[in-house]
Parts: structure tokens; sequence; C-alpha cells
């Protein structure tokens, strides 16, 4: 699972009412994955991610962002599964979804929006 993958997002499937003043950010448009056994590791938005990778090729890779001027406190998380690939000469996808969580102030947004990415 470990390497680059190209991502696309779909638009939002789940979006709380206070996102109309705190907008929850696309997810990046290429994400780099390494591991260490089950651990994975990935930066999003220049903030430390981490998760698992299960047996089952499914995975979670988690970061929080707390900004020290009282802005807004942006949580990423990427969940999804890992395809390998079918036929030698092909690549691997991760299927999931790109999950953000923002607070500012008694204000919260919480959007959820299908994520693929074509390992590159």
């Amino acid at each position: 699972m470990e390497g680059t993958y190209a991502m696309t997002y779909k638009p939002p499937t789940v979006e709380s009412a206070d996102c109309a003043t705190i907008a929850g950010p696309a997810g990046p448009m290429t994400i780099a994955i390494t591991r260490s056994g089950a651990e994975v590791r990935s930066t999003f938005y220049g903030i430390v991610a981490r998760g698992m990778l299960q047996d089952t090729s499914d995975f979670s890779l988690a970061a929080t962002d707390s900004p020290e001027d009282g802005g807004t406190q942006q949580s990423y998380t990427l969940r999804g599964y890992y395809v390998p690939p079918k036929l030698m000469g092909t690549t691997g996808t991760i299927e999931g979804k790109w999950i953000t969580h923002g607070e500012r102030g008694s204000k919260m947004c919480d959007v959820e929006r299908p994520a693929t990415g074509v390992q590159q």
C-alpha cells in the first residue's frame, strides 16, 4: 500500500450546517503513504497523519491541526481500503472517504466525501 497516490474527490455526502461559515477543505491532490509493519503514515496539509493498516487492507490515517492563534482547529481523516494491482504492470488503488472536522468558537463543520487514489 505504500506509495504516492493521485487523488480525486466527489462532492460531499455529509456536510453539517456550520460549513457555510467554516469550509471543510477538499483533500490533497496527491498523498504519499509510508508503511512500517501495520503502521501507516502520511502528511495532510503539512500535518503528520498516522494510522493502521488492517489484515483486510482496510486503513485509517488521521491528523489534527491545532493553531495557536485561535483560528480553526481542523482534523483530517482518510479512511478506506487498499486494492492491490490485479495484473502485472497495473497499479493499486485506494477507495474510501476523506473526512474533515473543523471547529472555530461554537461553530463546527463536519464533511465526508468519497475519495479515490491511483498509485503512481
